[in-house]
């Protein structure tokens, strides 16, 4: 009983010392110039760019997503590998689940965030 009880603790110390190192790691990655390339009534394509100012590479899941007046349009998931000091630009579709947007509707708000 005690190799059991000792056997989940170490688990979950394992996740929370994980957890608290992407958030360190997050810290060495900068996203920059976020913008809309394309943008269409049923999706859009968003070009961003992470530079990694860390001396080592970084692994990570980005989650982009777009809203029209706080409503979430879509999104999409990405795993991107981030070389040591280097910037890598992103250029990714995302079609719209929630609506369809309208001649005079256009996107507000786009946000891309690191997944835990």
């Amino acid at each position: 009983m005690f190799i059991w009880v000792l056997l989940v603790a170490a688990a979950m110390f394992g996740f929370l010392q994980t957890k608290y190192c992407h958030k360190q790691l997050d810290k060495y990655l900068e996203v920059q110039e976020i913008k809309i390339e394309t943008e269409a009534p049923t999706y859009c394509q968003v070009y961003f760019e992470v530079e990694n100012k860390a001396s080592f590479e970084i692994k990570r899941r980005v989650i982009i997503r777009v809203y029209h007046k706080n409503l979430e349009l879509g999104s999409k998931m990405i795993y991107g590998v981030f070389g040591a000091g280097r910037t890598k630009g992103f250029l990714t579709t995302i079609e719209f689940q929630e609506k369809v947007l309208k001649d005079n509707e256009q996107i507000d708000e786009i946000s891309v965030r690191f997944y835990d």
